[in-house]
């Protein structure tokens, strides 16, 4: 697989797996 296609995935599953972290930390100090 191309190196710069492979980095753009990996930056991509970072960004998802931030915003679902940063998104679930809201909703846990909501409900407390």
């Amino acid at each position: 697989m191309n190196l710069i296609l492979r980095y753009g995935v990996a930056q991509h599953t970072l960004h998802l797996l931030k915003s679902s972290f940063n998104f679930s930390f809201q909703a846990l100090t909501m409900t407390v």
